[in-house]
């Protein structure tokens, strides 16, 4: 974790680890995604002692800034795209092309000369040689604090199956999963199968960073071909990622 994400307020990570889930949420599936992180934004206020909106209000340009300083790798954001992403979050909520447009920017922002440059990995060529979507995952993952504990259990367990029955591409995805129900604290969201694919990969490199049994970089590239295949797959049938 880089220096500013380590002395983030837990409110502010959050607030964060929201506004990023917001993204990952298919335009069409706004309304639902709102219902659900409902219970979330009000008690992240009610922590605050605040409203919900005069919560949010106040948070929202601080987080956006946070999301910006990563992407970008440095301490100074652009203001006029920070005032931009920070609009686009506020009115996320609001409609199907909202939700798009928020999502595009932060897309955009991710793939943006930075963070996403090879030199500026988080693991660098130890696994994030091989994202699809550099890197659109690793703030998340990195302010939302996985349980990688139970990541390396489901690993261990699937590894200790007959090698017919071992499936590891199930196992991150299930992970994935578990995570982003724990990040909400709901038992339904909405996420497309790209998102929730290259999120899996994202939490299995950077949850291999402190493993007893970290995955070879071959093995890994193996892994990586495998995810980008079930992606298309699912990508081309217009199958949603399970609710959770």
């Amino acid at each position: 974790m880089t220096q500013t994400e380590k002395h983030l307020p837990q409110g502010l990570q959050q607030t964060a680890s929201y506004l990023h889930l917001l993204s990952f949420c298919p335009p069409e599936h706004i309304y639902n995604f709102k219902q659900a992180g409902g219970p979330l934004r009000q008690a992240l206020a009610q922590r605050a002692g605040l409203k919900t909106p005069a919560y949010f209000a106040e948070t929202v340009p601080e987080a956006c800034q946070k999301i910006i300083e990563f992407y970008l790798a440095k301490q100074t954001p652009n203001e006029r795209f920070a005032g931009t992403l920070t609009h686009s979050a506020r009115l996320a909520h609001q409609s199907p092309r909202a939700a798009w447009v928020f999502s595009t920017l932060m897309a955009l922002l991710a793939g943006s000369p930075g963070r996403s440059s090879e030199q500026n990995r988080l693991r660098k060529s130890r696994g994030c040689q091989y994202c699809a979507a550099p890197c659109r995952y690793g703030h998340f993952v990195l302010i939302s604090h996985p349980d990688y504990s139970l990541l390396h259990q489901m690993l261990e367990e699937n590894a200790a199956k007959p090698e017919k029955e071992q499936d590891p591409l199930q196992t991150t995805w299930r992970f994935a999963l578990a995570h982003l129900w724990r990040s909400l604290g709901i038992t339904q969201a909405y996420i497309s199968s790209a998102h929730l694919g290259n999120l899996a990969y994202c939490l299995l490199v950077l949850g291999m960073a402190n493993a007893r049994f970290p995955f070879p970089s071959e093995e890994l590239k193996q892994f990586q071909a495998a995810n980008q295949l079930l992606i298309r797959h699912l990508s081309q049938k217009k199958e949603e990622a399970p609710a959770i």
